[in-house]
């Protein structure tokens, strides 16, 4: 037989709502029992509670069929469920309610027995344990397991599993001693083993299931418990549930692929939108680069002299270099074309001694034409250069080694 947490699992996973009524048919009792307890006996708020806390359920599956157990959070979610039924729906009853219940505690004349007052309160001193406390009292009384059992569902040995209980039964029993309850063990623990889930109204666990998985596949929305069993509504839903369940599965398949896509498509626009604004930042930063950029184009190489001390290398025969008032270039006093003049540079560093090749380049003052002299030796990885020349027409040209 599969627990809750694989049933759950299946629902998860398969969307298997015959797995997910099984599940409510095991465990309404439980709820339905704690519920009752906790609105006072009104069989009708009691039914509204255990249909929202199974609803819940529906939509927290996929956290909750992580859990090593469900009965500890269902008893929790019940306890809550039933106080917010209680004041949402019938806060005067129950206000009325909680003080003749005050009056008969607080009145000393009226002989009741300890055992009346502990089940008036115990629920409450049990919801305000600890996690792993509470799950070990859910599991021996409400579910009536054995040791060995609440080892295996909690990952414990059966003597750790008896130590948890041992304590959170102390826990408990001191709770009460504060509220002015005191009780044996034995008293305590037979009030706990009455507390343990009864059996709910034939027919109810199918009904909490079907409403449970309406609300979760229509996103959450239905009407309460109560409306869905009144004799009117339970005819004409015997008339529609064939049709009507297909229709209602796909109408919330449908707002969510809707709501899907007009998220995608803000997205769209969103991205069509920064997209257009980059191309216009990037059209203004052209713009605003384009007279800095043709200023540097127009700038002459830089230069930095190198120290007049720089010895000067033994020049091999024929790499005197010079540019005349008209532009030509000269290798020594033979002109040449461009590509003569750059070939003989990249052969220059091979046949120079120890690799210090070195060329002396003259100019009779044409500036642009020296840089580009200079340029290309510089790109020819040709290692020394000197520049002699009358008076070029830059004004912070010094001739010498670069």
């Amino acid at each position: 037989m599969e627990n809750d947490t694989q049933l759950l699992l299946r629902y998860v996973q398969d969307r298997d709502e015959t797995a997910f009524t099984e599940l409510v048919r095991l465990r309404l009792g439980l709820v339905y029992s704690v519920a009752l307890r906790r609105v006072g006996g009104d069989t009708q708020i009691a039914e509204d509670v255990a249909q929202k806390v199974f609803s819940d359920l529906a939509r927290k599956a996929a956290v909750l069929s992580r859990r090593a157990t469900l009965t500890g959070w269902l008893y929790v979610s019940t306890h809550h469920a039933s106080a917010e039924a209680v004041r949402g729906e019938r806060r005067r009853k129950t206000r009325e309610l909680e003080s003749q219940t005050m009056q008969t505690l607080l009145d000393e004349s009226t002989p009741e027995p300890d055992l009346n007052r502990l089940r008036s309160t115990l629920d409450e001193v049990i919801v305000a344990l600890r996690d792993d406390e509470r799950e070990a009292i859910a599991l021996r009384f409400f579910e009536q397991r054995s040791f060995a059992e609440i080892g295996a569902t909690l990952r414990l040995s059966e003597e750790a599993a008896r130590k948890r209980l041992d304590r959170a039964l102390e826990k408990l029993r001191l709770a009460l001693s504060r509220r002015g309850l005191t009780s044996t063990s034995l008293a305590l623990t037979a009030t706990l083993g009455e507390l343990g889930a009864s059996t709910g109204p034939a027919g109810l666990a199918t009904q909490i299931a079907g409403g449970a998985l309406t609300q979760v596949s229509a996103g959450g929305a239905g009407g309460s418990l109560a409306t869905l069993l009144s004799p009117s509504t339970m005819v004409a839903g015997a008339a529609l549930l064939a049709g009507g369940w297909a229709v209602v599965a796909q109408h919330g398949v449908n707002q969510r692929l809707g709501a899907e896509l007009a998220g995608f498509s803000d997205q769209t626009n969103a991205i069509t939108t920064l997209r257009t604004e980059n191309s216009r930042l990037a059209r203004d930063a052209a713009e605003a680069e384009a007279p800095l950029r043709r200023w540097a184009q127009a700038q002459p190489p830089a230069m930095t002299p190198a120290p007049m001390a720089t010895p000067l290398p033994a020049l091999p025969p024929g790499t005197a270099i010079s540019v005349t008032k008209d532009g030509m270039i000269l290798w020594g006093k033979v002109p040449v074309t461009l590509d003569d003049f750059v070939s003989r540079l990249q052969s220059l560093p091979s046949a120079a001694p120890n690799g210090e090749s070195a060329v002396e380049i003259s100019s009779a003052g044409i500036f642009p034409q020296l840089a580009y002299v200079i340029d290309e030796a510089r790109k020819a990885g040709i290692k020394h250069v000197k520049v002699n020349g009358s008076r070029p027409n830059d004004p912070t040209f010094t001739p010498g080694w670069f």
